[in-house]
């Protein structure tokens, strides 16, 4: 049996609401943790001579857990552990910042916090409306080894924007 052209054309029609579906931006109180597990994995990136490594695992619960690490010259200059955490609202992103040593950047109890703003199958942007700075981190990928990270700050009363290309680092 040849399927009628109305039966094409309807086909056509969902096919490609389902595609622009999927690639539409989302609002963040649809997204879940186990929507970004498309982050998960080791990935390793150089930025003016500082090797730069970020780990995320997988979702487990509500949660998803991350680690970044600068090193310059041999010696390491920044350390994050990060967290992403389902509430009420969507997905919370908490940062704690590290000098070498462990030293806190933030006070004991606090952290950096960016809320999902947006977020598609690739694509997640964070903002900061609290703070001065920073303002909105946005996480893509490129592909199955690449990883893209924005990070957009006010320093000083100016915008700054700071790009970090990452790759699949051997497991």
């Amino acid at each position: 049996m040849v399927p009628s052209p109305t039966r094409l054309s309807a086909a056509a029609v969902c096919a490609a609401v389902l595609l622009v579906s999927a690639a539409a931006p989302c609002e963040p109180g649809g997204a879940g943790v186990a929507t970004l597990a498309w982050m998960a994995g080791r990935w390793k990136g150089e930025a003016d001579s500082t090797r730069l490594e970020e780990h995320w695992s997988l979702p487990s619960g509500d949660n998803m857990m991350g680690m970044f690490r600068a090193v310059r010259a041999g010696k390491v200059r920044q350390y994050e552990f990060m967290s992403l955490e389902q509430d009420e609202d969507g997905v919370l992103m908490r940062i704690k910042r590290f000098d070498p040593g462990l030293v806190g950047r933030e006070e004991r109890d606090r952290a950096v916090v960016f809320r999902l703003a947006r977020w598609s199958a690739r694509e997640a942007v964070f903002e900061d409306d609290a703070s001065e700075s920073p303002k909105r981190l946005t996480y893509r990928r490129s592909g199955r080894d690449s990883l893209y990270v924005r990070l957009e700050r006010v320093q000083n009363g100016e915008h700054r924007v700071m790009d970090f290309r990452f790759g699949r680092a051997p497991e």
